[in-house]
């Protein structure tokens, strides 16, 4: 046991940690307590947080740091997602991520009287009182809210549950009125749902919250009664969230087993599936640069379980987790404590981001092709034969009929690359004269014009060839796939099986 180890044993006392997921895009530093001993106990506590969890090592500068605000500046440069925040802020950050809020309902924007709303919250205190889009509210009490900042306005519409708000609104025809209410939790609404054409439910995720997978599940739920057949699952601009939302929503998809792996500084761990009642019809992920995190753990573990495709640009590229930390004087610290692969070992960090099933730079016409996708799905397997010269195929002993048939020539046996691919489970994309095939984190590529075949980098002896305007493989090439290949001389048969 090293010695990091020994102090976990025996300093149990220090608070517990609550590990999410979630992006940063820069770090912030809220210096909280005017009180210097304050300010110093935190440094301690920190330190401590610091050199037992995080994943990188401290540097000269955190060393030689004299005060907790050049200590965070210089914790920053080595960690960039590490932030430290007030008591007052570090309640807003938590009411954030755990998707529960105490307050009257509505979202707005600093503008000179006070504050535009820009939304009313579905049946909260500002919806019940009448508050609408576009109302000015000028007055907290008898405080007016002109000149004040974010910070400043978000502490006054703090407080605690069932305690009174007063507010002046000024409505968009000029109208004053005055309007009281009391607080109240509200829970952040994460997911978006909604039936597009030909049976085809859209589900949308904002950000991963405690709240998210309850809300995920009541969605594909209702659309499942509504005559769902395949969902489009929108994770595009998602920035993350915690790891309990994201293993909420990921135990919908895979039925048991771990969802993610954690590489920790004290002993690596990892979460298992909640095994929810699964969704068992297939899923078109959409995806860009700004999926990150805990969004992009939820794409590639679709990826992983082969039960969807992703379809998009490549993902931010987040591998790493964060711990939220309430300090001792209810300050907090959020800090990098491990990095993290999903079900099939992905390593988000490594692969910079998640790599699409299919490549679809124009985001206009992403949703499309995800619809198109769904309704042209067809039955796949493990398993799946070729008679010589039949126009049938078997899929788990399931005839389907073919368009380009198997057939042998020179010793060698050749299969129809689209129709053995995608009955095993492998998306196919035709692109700049190449076929692109991916399953999981597996993909190749085989170029149309001279046949050559790349599978993870490497180059196979065997080709490709077009015969009659189709794409042939030899069957001998998905051995390098990780599939048996067996051939009964007898029927003239193939039988690829995936292992």
């Amino acid at each position: 046991m090293n010695s990091k180890q020994n102090h976990l044993v025996s300093k149990t006392a220090l608070c517990f940690i609550l590990i999410i997921i979630s992006i940063f895009c820069i770090s912030a530093f809220a210096l909280s307590a005017t009180d210097p001993d304050t300010t110093q106990k935190d440094l301690n506590e920190i330190q401590q947080y610091v050199f037992y969890y995080s994943i990188y090592s401290a540097s000269d500068e955190m060393a030689s740091a004299e005060n907790l605000e050049d200590y965070m500046k210089a914790y920053a440069k080595v960690d960039k997602y590490s932030r430290y925040y007030s008591p007052t802020s570090f309640e807003a950050y938590l009411a954030n991520e755990q998707g529960e809020m105490i307050g009257i309902g509505i979202t707005y924007q600093v503008v000179d009287e006070g504050i535009e709303v820009v939304s009313v919250i579905e049946a909260t205190p500002a919806e019940l009182s009448g508050i609408k889009a576009g109302d000015i509210i000028t007055k907290f009490s008898d405080q007016s809210l002109a000149g004040m900042t974010a910070e400043e306005i978000r502490e006054l519409f703090s407080g605690e549950e069932n305690t009174m708000v007063v507010i002046m609104v000024k409505s968009s025809d000029g109208t004053l009125k005055q309007h009281v209410m009391l607080r109240t939790t509200i829970i952040t609404d994460t997911v978006d749902s909604r039936m597009q054409e030909d049976g085809i439910g859209y589900l949308s995720i904002s950000q991963f919250t405690n709240h998210t997978g309850e809300q995920f599940g009541k969605a594909v739920k209702e659309l499942k009664s509504d005559g769902a057949k395949g969902f489009v699952l929108d994770l595009r601009d998602c920035p993350g969230g915690s790891l309990a939302g994201v293993i909420d929503v990921c135990s919908y998809i895979i039925q048991e087993g771990p969802v993610i792996f954690l590489e920790q500084a004290l002993g690596d761990r990892y979460e298992v599936s909640t095994g929810y009642e699964q969704i068992n019809l297939p899923i078109a992920v959409l995806v860009n640069s700004y999926t990150a995190s805990a969004s992009e753990l939820l794409a590639a573990n679709i990826q992983d379980s082969k039960s969807g495709i992703v379809i998009g640009t490549q993902t931010y590229g987040k591998g790493i987790a964060q711990s939220v930390i309430t300090l001792r004087s209810g300050a907090g610290l959020v800090m990098t404590t491990a990095r993290y692969r999903s079900a099939g070992y992905q390593d988000i960090d490594a692969n910079k981001g998640v790599t699409p099933n299919i490549y679809v730079t124009d985001e206009s016409t992403q949703l499309q092709k995800a619809i198109s996708w769904l309704k042209n799905q067809k039955q796949v397997g493990d398993t799946v034969s070729f008679i010589l010269n039949s126009k049938l195929m078997y899929v788990e002993g399931d005839a389907q009929p073919l368009s380009a048939v198997a057939y042998a020539s020179n010793g060698t046996s050749y299969v129809p690359a689209r129709a053995a691919l995608e009955a095993l489970g492998w998306t196919v994309d035709y692109y700049d004269n190449n076929l692109y095939a991916v399953c999981g984190s597996d993909r190749f590529v085989i170029s149309v014009t001279d046949g050559q075949i790349v599978v993870k980098g490497k180059v196979l002896v065997q080709k490709a060839l077009l015969k009659n305007g189709a794409l042939y493989l030899p069957s001998a090439v998905f051995s390098s796939l990780n599939a048996s290949v067996k051939w009964n001389s007898q029927l003239q048969q193939i039988t690829i099986t995936m292992k």
